[in-house]
């Protein structure tokens, strides 16, 4: 979250990216972090997972 707000302090962003491990192992997914960063800065957020292997 942290990271996200620096980064918009200092330009301008159509669109958060989140890249995560797979679902069953990101802790960010388990904290809902795409949903709250959304709501936080009003932008879309796209989620890329990483493949489970």
């Amino acid at each position: 979250m942290r990271a996200v707000e620096d980064a918009l302090g200092r330009q301008e962003f159509d669109e958060i990216i989140v890249s995560t491990l797979p679902v069953r192992l990101s802790r960010w997914l388990h904290q809902d972090l795409p949903a709250r960063l959304g709501r936080k800065f009003h932008l879309p957020v796209t989620h890329v997972a990483a493949k489970d292997v």
